[in-house]
């Protein structure tokens, strides 16, 4: 198996959107956030740039998506195997547990259908 990518803007916008998403999702205000020092963006930054990596991949070889709804199955697809992998770290038994896991998937979610989107809609610009 011979993983090529070629680097384009839609790449680089997808990795601004999910930083965008971040800084929304994990603030002070939302129920779920953190504090400001709790987040390391270098380390985030990075880790969205790979997972972009891989979901173009993916989108390329793997699963074929041309509409946003195609994105939003193949995001709840890969947030399903996440959740499958995650949750027996998790003591799901109790209410707030099983809330911030929610919460916490739930993100995952708009996080890769946020890079797709971009992804798919940006590819024209090269």
């Amino acid at each position: 198996m011979e993983l090529r990518v070629q680097f384009n803007v839609a790449m680089v916008i997808a990795v601004i959107f999910a930083e965008i998403l971040n800084e929304l999702w994990f603030n002070r205000h939302s129920p779920w956030g953190r504090r400001f020092d709790d987040r390391y963006h270098i380390n985030s930054v990075l880790c969205d740039a790979v997972l972009v990596v891989l979901l173009k991949y993916i989108i390329e070889f793997v699963w074929v998506v041309g509409r946003w709804e195609d994105a939003m199955m193949l995001s709840l697809f890969l947030a399903g195997i996440f959740a499958c992998l995650e949750a027996p770290r998790w003591h799901l038994n109790h209410g707030d547990v099983m809330g911030r896991f929610f919460s916490y998937l739930i993100h995952k979610f708009l996080l890769m259908f946020v890079m797709i989107f971009a992804l798919i809609y940006f590819r024209y610009l090269g």
